[in-house]
C-alpha cells in the first residue's frame, strides 16, 4: 500500500526485542510472513508493517507464557475471545509447573537442612519423592521450622517452649470467658511469636501449618520433646483457630458489601446485579486465598479453572461449616460475631460463586439465586436491628457516636421494650414498628447507628482481599531469603 511504513529486521528486533534467528524462524515455520521486494532494495531484504510489529510483541508474549510455535500459529488470527481462552489455559499450566517448582525448592531445603536420609525416610512414608515434594509445596514455610529447631541450642528451644507456654495460658483464660476481641488479640500475639522466627503466616499458610503439626512427624516430635507433650497439638489449634477466624472476617466484609445493594442503599454507586458479580469473583480469590493458593484474575474462567476453583471453593466452606459446629473453636467465637454469617448464608456464597464458576449465574439468579441473597440480606439487616436494641437497653455506654443518651434520635424507653419483643417476622428482638412502617433503614435512629457501625466494622472494600500471582511469588522469595539469611547468621 502506498505511504505505508515499512521496517528492515535490524529495525524490527530494535523496536519489540525480538532476534534476527527469531525472526527467519517465524518466517520459515509461516507464524510471521514477512514480504520481499527487491525492487530498489539491495539484496532483496525482508521488511515488515506496523501490523507486523504487533503481531512480533504478540508472538513474544505468547512464547513467554510457554505456548509452542504450532500453538501461536493457530491462535494469532483468532479473534479476542478465543485468545483469552488459550491464555487461561497457559495460566492453568503454569500454574501447575509453579506448584512442582515450589516443592522441588522445598524439598531441596530440606534436605539441605535435614539431610537425605531424612528425606528417604520421609519419601517412604509419603510414598515416593513426588507425594513428598507435592506434600512440601502446599507450605513453603515448614522447612523453615524444621531447619530452625534442628539447628538452635537447648536454650534458644527453651525460650521458644516459654514463649508459647505464656500465650497458652492466655488461651486458657479464653476458654472460660470468651471474648471475640481478646481472641483477636491473642491470636495476633501468637503470629508476633511465630513472625520472630519464621515469618508471619499468611492465612492459607495457617491452614497449611494446621495441617502439619497436627500429624506424627519428625518435626511435631522434636517440638513436643522441646517444649513439652501436647505442644505440637495445641500450635495446630490455634493455627486453624487464626485461620478460622480470618476467614469468617473476611468473608463478613464480602457479604456485607454485597447485602447492603440488595438492600437497596448506597454502596460507592454499584447497583446490585454489579455488586452480585462483583462478590462472585471476590469469592473465588477468597477461595484461592485461605486455600494457600495463588488466584489469576480471569472474567471468564476456563473449564479447568472453574473445575479447580470449584474444588478449592467447596473445600473451604465445608471447613467454615465444620468450624461452626466445632465446641472447641465455640469457646473462643460464636458466628453471631459475624453479622453477615450463619449456615444459610454459607450456602447461599457457595451458590453463588459455584454458579459464576460454571457460567451460569443469570440462570441460577433467575431461578432462586437473587431471591436466596436478599432473603439472606434482609436476615443480616434483622440481626443487626436485635444488635442495636441490644446496644439500646445496655445504655449509654454503649451506643455509638450519634446515638448517645439524650440524643434527640435515640430510643425512648417504651421503644426499647418494643424492640426486644419478636414481632413473628423479623424473628427475636426484631423492632415490632418496622413490619408495620416498612424498612428498618428509614428509622433515623438505627440508620445513624447503622451507618456508623458499618463505617467501622467494614472500613475495606472487599478488593482488598484478592491474592494474586506475583505477591505470592513475592512473598515465597522472601520467605526463602529469609531463611538463607538466617543460614548465613
Amino acid at each position: 500500500m502506498a505511504g505505508e511504513q515499512l521496517y528492515t529486521s535490524i529495525q524490527v528486533s530494535r523496536m519489540t526485542g525480538a532476534t534476527g534467528a527469531q525472526l527467519r524462524n517465524w518466517d520459515k515455520q509461516g507464524v510471521l510472513c514477512a514480504r520481499r521486494t527487491g525492487e530498489g532494495i539491495s539484496n532483496n531484504r525482508k521488511l515488515y508493517t506496523d501490523e507486523d510489529i504487533e503481531t512480533v510483541r504478540d508472538i513474544l508474549l505468547f512464547q513467554e507464557l510457554g505456548m509452542q510455535l504450532k500453538e501461536i500459529r493457530a491462535i494469532l488470527n483468532a479473534p479476542e475471545e478465543e485468545r483469552r481462552r488459550q491464555i487461561a489455559l497457559c495460566t492453568e499450566r503454569l500454574r501447575r509447573q509453579y506448584s512442582r517448582l515450589r516443592g522441588r525448592i522445598a524439598l531441596s531445603s530440606v534436605g539441605e537442612a535435614a539431610g537425605t536420609a531424612h528425606l528417604r525416610e520421609a519419601a517412604e512414608l509419603a510414598g515416593g519423592y513426588g507425594p513428598l515434594s507435592d506434600a512440601y509445596a502446599e507450605e513453603e514455610n515448614i522447612q523453615q521450622v524444621m531447619r530452625w529447631i534442628q539447628t538452635h541450642p537447648p536454650k534458644d528451644l527453651k525460650l521458644f517452649a516459654q514463649e508459647l507456654g505464656s500465650i497458652a495460658q492466655r488461651f486458657l483464660q479464653l476458654r472460660e470467658s470468651p471474648d471475640w476481641h481478646r481472641t483477636e488479640l491473642a491470636i495476633t500475639d501468637f503470629c508476633d511469636f511465630w513472625s520472630k522466627r519464621f515469618g508471619w503466616p499468611s492465612a492459607g499458610q495457617m491452614l497449611s501449618l494446621h495441617a502439619v503439626f497436627s500429624e506424627q512427624n519428625a518435626m511435631t516430635a522434636a517440638i513436643d520433646e522441646a517444649a513439652g507433650a501436647g505442644t505440637a497439638e495445641f500450635i495446630a489449634g490455634i493455627f486453624f483457630l487464626a485461620w478460622v477466624s480470618s476467614a469468617l472476617e473476611c468473608l463478613d466484609n464480602i457479604l456485607a458489601y454485597l447485602y447492603r445493594p440488595l438492600l437497596g442503599m448506597d454502596n460507592a454507586g454499584a447497583s446490585a446485579d454489579d455488586a452480585i458479580v462483583e462478590a462472585a469473583d471476590v469469592l473465588a480469590a477468597f477461595a484461592c486465598e485461605f486455600s494457600n493458593h495463588a488466584y489469576a484474575h480471569t472474567s471468564e474462567p476456563s473449564a479447568e479453572q472453574a473445575a479447580w476453583l470449584t474444588e478449592l471453593a467447596a473445600a473451604v466452606f465445608d471447613l467454615l461449616e465444620d468450624a461452626a459446629l466445632d465446641d472447641e473453636l465455640d469457646c473462643y467465637l460464636e458466628l453471631e460475631d459475624f453479622a453477615a454469617i450463619d449456615g444459610p448464608a454459607l450456602e447461599s456464597a457457595q451458590g453463588l460463586l459455584g454458579a459464576h464458576l460454571e457460567g451460569r449465574l443469570d440462570e441460577w439468579l433467575a431461578e432462586r439465586g437473587k431471591a436466596e441473597l436478599r432473603a439472606r440480606a434482609a436476615e443480616w439487616l434483622d440481626a443487626l436491628q436485635v444488635q442495636w436494641a441490644r446496644e439500646c437497653r445496655e445504655g449509654p455506654t454503649a451506643f455509638p457516636i450519634g446515638l448517645q443518651s439524650g440524643d434527640g434520635d435515640a430510643p425512648s424507653d417504651q421503644s426499647k421494650d418494643n424492640q426486644s419483643t419478636g414481632d413473628g417476622n423479623g424473628g427475636d428482638g426484631a423492632i415490632n414498628e418496622e413490619a408495620e412502617c416498612g424498612s428498618p433503614l428509614d428509622n433515623p435512629a438505627f440508620r445513624s447507628w447503622f451507618d456508623e457501625w458499618f463505617a467501622r466494622a467494614h472500613p475495606t472494600l472487599p478488593e482488598a482481599v484478592r491474592a494474586h500471582e506475583d505477591e505470592s511469588i513475592a512473598r515465597m522469595k522472601s520467605s526463602l531469603e529469609a531463611a538463607a539469611c538466617r543460614k548465613e547468621e
